[in-house]
């Protein structure tokens, strides 16, 4: 990504990265989201084997948040004020098994015997995927040293207000 894109996206630079996860942190508090649990299993194979990876509980957990949060969202309610204010939104449980499932996708990899070309274009692809997700963990981490305010996330999930 080039210099001049990190920095628009970047909280601390621009007031406008700023403002959208602000209101991101806002949507994910009202339903008792975390932004982990907006990545689907079904699309990503990555996402799938991490989640298979984390121990019962956490998925668990997850679980029962998005089924909260769905059943919050057919009832067009939101959680209570009180319990908002003790969400954690950006507290990742899902970002550092993902470094391991990329790890352990590489070693594979490095075992397969493969056409040269074909090997080439996948690392790269595969390195640019892990430079995203490793401007995500960094900027993930900077937040919860920070009082746990928003950071730069690649594809937010809109969560849409209809009661109005």
């Amino acid at each position: 990504m080039s210099s001049f894109l990190q920095s628009f996206l970047d909280p601390k630079k621009s007031w406008l990265a700023a403002l959208h996860m602000k209101s991101l942190s806002k949507r994910l508090r009202k339903y008792g989201l975390r932004y982990d649990d907006l990545y689907d299993r079904y699309y990503d194979l990555d996402i799938k084997e991490a989640l298979n990876r984390l121990p019962r509980e956490i998925v668990n957990a997850r679980n029962q948040r998005l089924k909260r949060s769905m059943d919050l969202s057919m009832k067009h309610e939101y959680l209570p004020e009180n319990l908002q204010q003790m969400q954690t939104p950006f507290r990742s449980y899902l970002q550092d098994m993902l470094a391991l499932v990329f790890m352990s996708i590489d070693r594979i990899i490095d075992l397969l015997p493969v056409d040269p070309k074909i090997e080439r274009t996948f690392r790269q692809k595969r390195r640019e995927r892990i430079a995203e997700r490793q401007v995500e963990m960094d900027l993930g981490n900077q937040n919860q040293d920070q009082g746990n305010e928003a950071d730069y996330v690649r594809n937010p999930i809109v969560i849409f207000d209809d009661r109005d």
